[in-house]
């Protein structure tokens, strides 16, 4: 038995035979052209590898809108426009003419080059379209060489598969039928790729980054996906297999009590009322938090929306999105998230600046919006045009001081007035908010909450630099703790200065979505827990099972005490006693 581990971006468990995916690195050997007709020949083979390759994805894309809608078909718009990427194929055929060489010779060059001038930016989201621009151009070169087998073939898999691969394209999910593909893990990746956002579309459990898998996996070896957790677990012993199997049968069971709580309200035994609200990153995902008995979106992120072309959406592309969101969600809001572009997160290629030693601390989120006004201003235009169709909230991440804030504002209410001054509608009145996601907004909340209607806390980021750890180092894991005792005090403290400003306070963090965690924010005050959408419902059942003066007396205690470990068997001990906690809670499975 092995137990790989890996960044978990789809949920669920699958247990299953695997097929590996076999992706060889194409051998081609460097070939004198001897004359003009040989280079013509070669230039135009070329161009036709570009234009079959072209149609295929146009084909796919079809079906993508089809199955899933206009937003994840256009994830491949970016893999379209590579295919005519002139700094790609111009140079291509020119060194063609120049070296007198084999296209196949020069284009893979050319792709290489380009991809390691990529991988070079220290930058997670451009690195992690690096694998994906690998994918388009092996398909290209497939057509060059005449190695390619129309469709599915490409990925020949028998029925009730678990798929293992370096990694895969998005557009290779047209081949899957719901059910008939159990799960995916691969080598690479990272939870902003085209194919983790495809694969949580189509609710396929998903493993990506799990280094050295391809070392260990062989086709036909039995697999255990955890999509929650990011495990892998290759030829699981009886033990194990067995555990899994009954994890797997409790998950689905419980997934069907659960839904028969979708229509009740969120509200404790003493009736005590807390909103509960979605995150979502795609338009798809809006039929999962609805079918999860959700009315409310509590962090709408837009960065999508600049993933889907190499140039940044415009403001009627942007508008007909927002006003999707509110027309499906109303009369429950929906907080809309402007831009969270730069660091760690998603970069613009050509706003990225590769210089910054630490991207996570640099131009990014509400500093590059800014920076940046006129990227600001279309996507301020499109949100405020679209809040006549619904309950919109909007929000801006990443203030970190008075100063920041007001100019944000000024900057808001200007483009307001534009609108307006236009004739254009707009909602007579729509709430402002910010993300409390650094400690110097915590500690300044006092007169942060006097200049708009609501705090949403972004514990992600908040924990990150309270605690000065990396999430996404592996090596540091351990560090990572949201029960940190400083952390806590810091929500706490910006929890009571909201109220004491008058302004309601939610969570949209993971912590929101972590049974022992919402119970302590609960304890703190907080009137808005904003989570994945299949967390929902688990959330909302421990809500009916509590009193809300019980929490507030776990958290008097929960303050006192000095460590994060002392702080867990405390809230673990005590949820014991007052809820039937069900095995699918993290800290009993």
């Amino acid at each position: 038995m092995v137990t790989l581990s890996g960044i978990p971006v789809s949920p669920g468990i699958s247990i299953g035979r695997l097929q590996v995916i076999q992706q060889e690195e194409h051998i081609i050997r460097e070939i004198s052209l001897t004359s003009g007709e040989n280079i013509r020949r070669e230039i135009s083979q070329f161009r036709t590898a570009l234009k079959r390759t072209r149609k295929e994805l146009f084909t796919v894309q079809k079906s993508l809108r089809k199955h899933l809608g206009d937003s994840e078909a256009g994830i491949l718009d970016a893999q379209m426009h590579l295919l005519s990427d002139i700094a790609i194929v111009d140079r291509t055929i020119s060194a063609v003419r120049k070296e007198k060489k084999n296209a196949a010779f020069i284009f893979k060059r050319t792709v290489e080059e380009a991809v390691s001038a990529l991988e070079a930016v220290k930058d997670k989201y451009i690195s992690e379209r690096t694998y994906e621009i690998r994918d388009i151009y092996h398909r290209v070169l497939n057509h060059l060489l005449e190695d390619f087998a129309e469709g599915a073939d490409s990925i020949a898999t028998d029925d009730k598969m678990i798929l293992a691969a370096k990694s895969l394209p998005p557009y290779e999910f047209v081949h899957f039928e719901r059910g008939h593909i159990l799960g995916v893990v691969t080598e690479v990746g990272g939870a902003t790729s085209h194919f983790s956002i495809i694969a949580r579309a189509l609710d396929i459990p998903a493993v990506v980054g799990c280094e050295d898998l391809l070392l260990q996996a062989k086709t036909g070896h039995r697999i255990i996906i955890d999509g929650s957790k990011g495990l892998v677990i290759l030829n699981p012993d009886r033990d194990t297999l067995v555990r899994y199997q009954k994890l797997q049968t409790r998950y689905i069971e419980q997934e069907q009590q659960l839904l028969t709580l979708k229509d009740l309200k969120p509200v404790t035994i003493d009736g005590k009322l807390i909103d509960i609200a979605a995150n979502i990153e795609l338009p798809s995902e809006i039929n999962a938090v609805l079918d999860h008995g959700c009315r409310n979106i509590g962090l709408c992120r837009t960065e999508f929306l600049f993933m889907l072309k190499n140039k940044p959406p415009s403001e009627e592309e942007q508008y007909a999105t927002y006003r999707s969101y509110l027309e499906k969600m109303s009369p429950g809001y929906v907080i809309i998230r402007t831009m969270d572009i730069g660091g760690d997160k998603l970069a613009l290629p050509e706003l990225h600046d590769n210089t910054e030693a630490n991207p996570a601390m640099g131009l990014r989120a509400i500093r590059l919006s800014l920076e940046e006004r006129g990227l600001f201003r279309t996507q301020l235009r499109a949100i405020l045009r679209a809040s006549v169709h619904g309950n919109l909230k909007i929000m801006f991440p990443m203030i970190t001081s008075l100063e920041e804030l007001k100019t944000t504002l000024d900057y808001f209410r200007s483009v307001k007035r534009e609108i307006i001054d236009e004739g254009v509608p707009v909602a007579s009145h729509v709430d402002v908010g910010i993300m409390v996601e650094v400690p110097a907004a915590a500690l300044a909340a006092e007169s942060l909450a006097r200049e708009v209607d609501f705090f949403s806390i972004g514990t992600n980021d908040l924990a990150q630099f309270t605690l000065a750890v990396d999430r996404g180092n592996k090596r540091l894991a351990h560090m990572y703790d949201t029960l940190h005792p400083s952390l806590l005090k810091i929500i706490k403290h910006t929890v009571d200065a909201a109220h004491r400003g008058g302004i309601w306070v939610g969570v949209c963090g993971e912590m929101a979505g972590d049974p022992l965690s919402a119970l302590l924010l609960l304890g703190m005050g907080v009137d808005e827990l904003s989570m994945n959408s299949t967390s929902v419902l688990e959330i909302k059942k421990i809500i009916r099972s509590i009193t809300f003066d019980e929490m507030r007396s776990l958290v008097e205690s929960v303050l006192t005490l000095e460590t994060s470990r002392q702080i867990r068997l405390f809230l673990q001990r005590e949820f014991r006693k007052k809820i039937h906690l069900s095995g699918k809670l993290k800290f009993m499975s």
